[in-house]
């Protein structure tokens, strides 16, 4: 399943966001829901049969800064439990949280 990575390591853990373009659809959810406004729609640059198929994608100004953009969705006990919203708005599961 190809999938694309957002984010980094640091001292203080691992955040990642991960789509697998396979899964996605386009919809545009996630873009909707996100109130840090992290995600936008683009061509699927990795597409092998069809070109400008769109796929949901971290903006590059936020790709660096997860841990904190992301902050709005993390758990209140700051453990990473639960689901930020762009993941349950997510009809297709396409994407990851990996912090």
């Amino acid at each position: 399943m190809p999938q694309t990575s957002y984010g980094y390591k640091d001292g203080a853990g691992t955040w990642y966001i991960t789509v697998d373009t396979d899964a996605c659809d386009g919809c545009g959810d996630c873009v909707e829901m996100c109130p840090s406004g992290l995600w936008e729609l683009r061509e699927d640059e990795f597409a092998i049969l069809e070109e400008g198929d769109p796929v949901a994608a971290i903006r590059e100004e936020h790709r660096k800064s997860l841990r904190y953009d992301c902050t709005p969705c993390k758990s209140p006990s700051g453990d990473g439990a639960g689901t930020a919203v762009c993941a349950e708005a997510c009809h297709a599961d396409a994407i990851a949280l990996s912090w």
